[in-house]
Protein backbone atom coordinates (compact mmCIF):
# COMPACT_ATOMS: atom_id res chain seq x y z
CA UNK A 1 0.00 0.00 0.00
CA UNK A 2 1.14 3.24 -1.03
CA UNK A 3 2.32 5.59 2.45
CA UNK A 4 0.88 9.14 1.71
CA UNK A 5 0.88 12.26 3.84
CA UNK A 6 -2.34 11.29 4.82
CA UNK A 7 -2.20 7.94 5.25
CA UNK A 8 0.68 8.00 8.08
CA UNK A 9 -1.62 10.51 9.62
CA UNK A 10 -4.59 8.30 9.71
CA UNK A 11 -2.15 5.58 11.23
CA UNK A 12 -0.61 8.18 13.58
CA UNK A 13 -4.18 9.19 14.83
CA UNK A 14 -6.20 5.99 14.32
CA UNK A 15 -3.51 3.36 15.16
CA UNK A 16 -2.58 4.59 19.07
CA UNK A 17 0.02 6.43 18.46
CA UNK A 18 -1.11 9.52 20.27
CA UNK A 19 -2.02 7.39 23.29
CA UNK A 20 1.19 5.87 23.11
CA UNK A 21 3.04 8.96 23.27
CA UNK A 22 0.24 10.18 26.19
CA UNK A 23 1.07 7.52 27.86
CA UNK A 24 5.02 8.01 28.45
CA UNK A 25 3.63 12.40 28.84
CA UNK A 26 1.97 10.41 31.62
CA UNK A 27 5.17 8.85 32.98
CA UNK A 28 6.72 12.29 32.30
CA UNK A 29 4.04 14.28 34.29
CA UNK A 30 4.04 11.92 37.44
CA UNK A 31 7.61 11.98 37.81
CA UNK A 32 7.69 15.48 38.02
CA UNK A 33 4.69 15.88 40.20
CA UNK A 34 6.70 13.39 42.37
CA UNK A 35 9.94 15.12 41.89
CA UNK A 36 11.41 11.93 40.53
CA UNK A 37 13.94 11.90 37.96
CA UNK A 38 12.56 10.97 34.68
CA UNK A 39 13.89 7.94 33.11
CA UNK A 40 14.35 8.47 29.55
CA UNK A 41 14.64 3.98 29.24
CA UNK A 42 11.08 3.56 30.91
CA UNK A 43 9.63 6.37 29.05
CA UNK A 44 10.54 4.57 26.05
CA UNK A 45 9.27 1.04 26.94
CA UNK A 46 6.47 3.04 27.96
CA UNK A 47 5.79 3.78 24.46
CA UNK A 48 6.57 1.08 22.26
CA UNK A 49 4.43 -1.16 24.90
CA UNK A 50 1.48 0.83 24.41
CA UNK A 51 1.60 1.53 20.69
CA UNK A 52 2.11 -2.29 20.10
CA UNK A 53 -0.99 -3.36 21.76
CA UNK A 54 -2.69 -0.05 20.69
CA UNK A 55 -1.80 -0.68 17.00
CA UNK A 56 -2.19 -4.27 16.98
CA UNK A 57 -5.80 -3.77 18.26
CA UNK A 58 -7.08 -1.30 16.08
CA UNK A 59 -5.72 -3.61 13.30
CA UNK A 60 -7.99 -6.42 14.22
CA UNK A 61 -10.69 -3.49 14.19
CA UNK A 62 -9.42 -1.82 11.04
CA UNK A 63 -12.65 -3.00 8.66
CA UNK A 64 -15.34 -2.16 11.79
CA UNK A 65 -17.47 1.30 11.89
CA UNK A 66 -15.00 2.21 14.74
CA UNK A 67 -12.37 2.73 12.01
CA UNK A 68 -13.76 3.24 8.47
CA UNK A 69 -12.00 4.10 5.38
CA UNK A 70 -9.76 7.01 7.94
CA UNK A 71 -7.59 3.83 8.73
CA UNK A 72 -7.49 1.70 5.96
CA UNK A 73 -3.91 1.52 6.65
CA UNK A 74 -4.20 -0.46 9.69
CA UNK A 75 -5.44 -2.91 7.62
CA UNK A 76 -2.55 -4.37 5.82
CA UNK A 77 -1.15 -6.87 7.47
CA UNK A 78 2.22 -6.60 6.23
CA UNK A 79 3.06 -3.12 7.49
CA UNK A 80 1.52 -4.06 10.75
CA UNK A 81 3.26 -6.82 10.92
CA UNK A 82 6.82 -5.11 10.06
CA UNK A 83 5.79 -2.25 12.91
CA UNK A 84 5.48 -4.68 15.43
CA UNK A 85 8.44 -7.41 14.66
CA UNK A 86 10.40 -3.80 15.30
CA UNK A 87 8.44 -2.90 18.39
CA UNK A 88 9.20 -6.20 19.67
CA UNK A 89 12.39 -6.48 18.91
CA UNK A 90 13.17 -2.86 20.57
CA UNK A 91 11.12 -4.10 23.45
CA UNK A 92 13.65 -7.41 24.16
CA UNK A 93 17.10 -4.77 23.99
CA UNK A 94 15.45 -2.49 26.26
CA UNK A 95 14.60 -5.68 28.70
CA UNK A 96 18.11 -7.55 28.43
CA UNK A 97 19.58 -4.41 29.09
CA UNK A 98 17.09 -2.74 31.85
CA UNK A 99 16.76 -3.88 35.20
CA UNK A 100 13.42 -6.07 36.49
CA UNK A 101 10.89 -3.31 36.79
CA UNK A 102 11.70 -2.31 33.42
CA UNK A 103 10.81 -5.15 32.12
CA UNK A 104 7.72 -5.71 33.74
CA UNK A 105 6.40 -2.47 32.68
CA UNK A 106 6.34 -3.35 28.99
CA UNK A 107 4.75 -6.80 30.52
CA UNK A 108 2.32 -4.87 32.07
CA UNK A 109 1.13 -2.95 29.53
CA UNK A 110 1.15 -5.49 26.93
CA UNK A 111 0.37 -8.33 28.96
CA UNK A 112 -2.74 -6.62 30.16
CA UNK A 113 -4.04 -5.30 26.63
CA UNK A 114 -3.96 -8.90 25.55
CA UNK A 115 -5.27 -10.55 28.74
CA UNK A 116 -8.31 -8.24 28.06
CA UNK A 117 -8.85 -9.01 24.42
CA UNK A 118 -8.65 -13.07 25.61
CA UNK A 119 -9.58 -13.62 29.17
CA UNK A 120 -11.26 -10.37 30.34
CA UNK A 121 -13.53 -9.19 27.46
CA UNK A 122 -15.93 -11.50 28.65
CA UNK A 123 -16.10 -9.65 32.33
CA UNK A 124 -17.70 -6.50 30.41
CA UNK A 125 -20.42 -8.49 29.74
CA UNK A 126 -21.43 -9.20 33.77
CA UNK A 127 -19.63 -5.94 35.14
CA UNK A 128 -20.54 -2.64 34.33
CA UNK A 129 -17.67 -0.44 33.47
CA UNK A 130 -15.17 -3.46 33.98
CA UNK A 131 -13.25 -2.22 30.88
CA UNK A 132 -12.20 1.16 32.20
CA UNK A 133 -11.66 0.12 35.61
CA UNK A 134 -9.14 -2.07 34.09
CA UNK A 135 -7.61 0.26 31.41
CA UNK A 136 -7.10 2.36 34.60
CA UNK A 137 -5.81 0.14 36.62
CA UNK A 138 -2.96 -0.83 34.13
CA UNK A 139 -1.59 2.67 34.10
CA UNK A 140 -1.74 2.61 37.81
CA UNK A 141 0.39 -0.48 37.80
CA UNK A 142 2.82 1.13 35.54
CA UNK A 143 3.17 3.95 37.49
CA UNK A 144 3.41 1.77 40.77
CA UNK A 145 6.25 -0.11 38.66
CA UNK A 146 7.81 3.47 38.27
CA UNK A 147 8.22 4.02 41.86
CA UNK A 148 10.01 0.73 42.18
CA UNK A 149 12.45 1.45 38.95
CA UNK A 150 13.63 4.39 40.51
CA UNK A 151 13.73 3.42 44.19
CA UNK A 152 11.45 6.76 45.20
CA UNK A 153 9.73 6.01 48.49
CA UNK A 154 5.98 5.14 48.62
CA UNK A 155 4.60 8.39 50.45
CA UNK A 156 1.70 10.59 50.14
CA UNK A 157 2.99 12.83 46.82
CA UNK A 158 2.67 9.34 45.24
CA UNK A 159 -0.74 8.52 46.56
CA UNK A 160 -2.14 12.06 45.08
CA UNK A 161 -0.42 11.70 41.96
CA UNK A 162 -1.66 7.59 41.15
CA UNK A 163 -4.95 9.60 42.30
CA UNK A 164 -5.14 12.17 39.55
CA UNK A 165 -3.80 9.91 37.28
CA UNK A 166 -6.62 7.63 38.08
CA UNK A 167 -9.25 10.02 37.78
CA UNK A 168 -8.10 11.84 34.55
CA UNK A 169 -7.48 7.74 32.66
CA UNK A 170 -10.77 6.75 33.72
CA UNK A 171 -12.69 10.02 32.79
CA UNK A 172 -11.20 9.64 29.24
CA UNK A 173 -11.99 5.70 29.06
CA UNK A 174 -15.43 6.45 29.63
CA UNK A 175 -15.37 9.05 26.90
CA UNK A 176 -14.18 7.15 24.28
CA UNK A 177 -16.75 4.86 24.54
CA UNK A 178 -18.72 6.59 23.16
CA UNK A 179 -17.42 6.66 19.73
CA UNK A 180 -17.44 2.28 20.09
CA UNK A 181 -21.09 2.34 21.66
CA UNK A 182 -22.74 0.36 18.80
CA UNK A 183 -19.85 -1.95 19.19
CA UNK A 184 -20.25 -2.37 22.29
CA UNK A 185 -24.09 -2.90 22.45
CA UNK A 186 -24.24 -5.60 19.92
CA UNK A 187 -21.61 -7.41 21.59
CA UNK A 188 -23.14 -7.34 24.76
CA UNK A 189 -20.69 -5.17 26.49
CA UNK A 190 -21.39 -3.47 29.43
CA UNK A 191 -19.99 -0.07 29.60
CA UNK A 192 -21.36 2.87 31.38
CA UNK A 193 -21.58 4.60 27.76
CA UNK A 194 -24.09 1.90 26.66
CA UNK A 195 -26.29 1.80 30.18
CA UNK A 196 -26.70 4.86 30.76
CA UNK A 197 -28.41 7.33 28.77
CA UNK A 198 -25.91 10.18 27.35
CA UNK A 199 -27.28 13.30 28.95
CA UNK A 200 -27.05 10.94 32.50
CA UNK A 201 -23.42 10.12 31.29
CA UNK A 202 -22.53 14.05 30.55
CA UNK A 203 -24.00 14.63 33.87
CA UNK A 204 -21.43 12.10 35.36
CA UNK A 205 -18.56 13.11 33.41
CA UNK A 206 -18.88 16.60 34.29
CA UNK A 207 -18.93 16.31 38.15
CA UNK A 208 -15.65 13.80 37.96
CA UNK A 209 -13.98 15.90 36.19
CA UNK A 210 -14.37 18.81 38.54
CA UNK A 211 -13.64 16.12 41.22
CA UNK A 212 -10.47 15.37 39.42
CA UNK A 213 -9.06 18.91 40.48
CA UNK A 214 -9.58 18.15 43.96
CA UNK A 215 -5.83 15.82 44.38
CA UNK A 216 -4.33 18.73 42.41
CA UNK A 217 -5.66 21.37 44.83
CA UNK A 218 -4.67 19.51 48.08
CA UNK A 219 -1.19 18.19 46.93
CA UNK A 220 -0.01 21.81 46.09
CA UNK A 221 -1.75 23.56 49.72
CA UNK A 222 -0.30 20.39 51.56
CA UNK A 223 2.92 21.04 49.75
CA UNK A 224 3.41 17.75 48.04
CA UNK A 225 3.53 19.14 44.89
CA UNK A 226 5.15 22.08 43.07
CA UNK A 227 3.04 25.08 42.62
CA UNK A 228 3.22 24.76 38.50
CA UNK A 229 1.28 21.62 39.24
CA UNK A 230 -1.76 23.94 39.42
CA UNK A 231 -1.33 24.39 35.68
CA UNK A 232 -2.83 20.62 34.85
CA UNK A 233 -6.19 22.54 36.09
CA UNK A 234 -6.36 23.65 32.42
CA UNK A 235 -6.93 20.07 31.22
CA UNK A 236 -10.08 20.02 33.21
CA UNK A 237 -11.76 23.68 32.17
CA UNK A 238 -11.06 21.98 28.39
CA UNK A 239 -12.30 18.76 29.08
CA UNK A 240 -15.55 20.82 30.40
CA UNK A 241 -15.66 22.82 27.10
CA UNK A 242 -15.86 20.09 25.05
CA UNK A 243 -18.09 18.05 27.02
CA UNK A 244 -21.00 20.46 26.71
CA UNK A 245 -21.37 19.38 23.16
CA UNK A 246 -21.55 15.78 23.73
CA UNK A 247 -24.56 15.45 23.65
CA UNK A 248 -25.20 16.81 20.00
CA UNK A 249 -21.81 14.99 18.30
CA UNK A 250 -22.39 12.26 15.94
CA UNK A 251 -20.19 9.22 15.85
CA UNK A 252 -17.68 10.46 13.56
CA UNK A 253 -17.39 13.84 15.77
CA UNK A 254 -16.87 11.43 18.78
CA UNK A 255 -14.14 9.15 17.20
CA UNK A 256 -12.06 12.93 16.31
CA UNK A 257 -12.49 13.94 20.19
CA UNK A 258 -11.69 10.37 21.31
CA UNK A 259 -8.39 10.13 19.90
CA UNK A 260 -7.78 13.96 19.23
CA UNK A 261 -8.91 15.15 22.41
CA UNK A 262 -8.91 13.11 24.92
CA UNK A 263 -6.31 10.74 24.36
CA UNK A 264 -3.95 13.95 23.07
CA UNK A 265 -5.08 15.65 26.52
CA UNK A 266 -1.78 13.73 28.15
CA UNK A 267 0.65 15.39 26.31
CA UNK A 268 -0.43 18.82 27.40
CA UNK A 269 0.54 17.57 30.99
CA UNK A 270 3.97 18.31 30.91
CA UNK A 271 3.44 21.42 28.45
CA UNK A 272 1.62 22.50 31.08
CA UNK A 273 4.13 22.25 34.17
CA UNK A 274 6.37 23.72 32.42
CA UNK A 275 4.26 26.49 31.23
CA UNK A 276 3.43 26.58 34.79
CA UNK A 277 6.96 26.63 36.00
CA UNK A 278 8.43 29.29 33.83
CA UNK A 279 5.27 31.81 34.44
CA UNK A 280 5.64 31.34 38.20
Amino acid sequence: MRLTFKSLMDIFVFGGQIMAFGAAAIVATFALLIDAPISRPFLLVTYLSVSSIYLFDRHLDAKSTACGANCSLLADHRLIYLVLFFFALALFVLFRSGSLYLSLAGLVLFGSGLAYKIVFKKLTRRIIGFKDFFVTASYLALLVLYVRYINHPFNLAVFFALTIVFCRRFLSEVFCDLKDIDDDRAGGIRTLAVVWPRRRLVVFLAAANVLSVVPIILGVLLDYFPLAALGLVAVAICFLAYIRRLPDLNNSQLTFYSHVFADGEYLLWPVLLFAARMLG
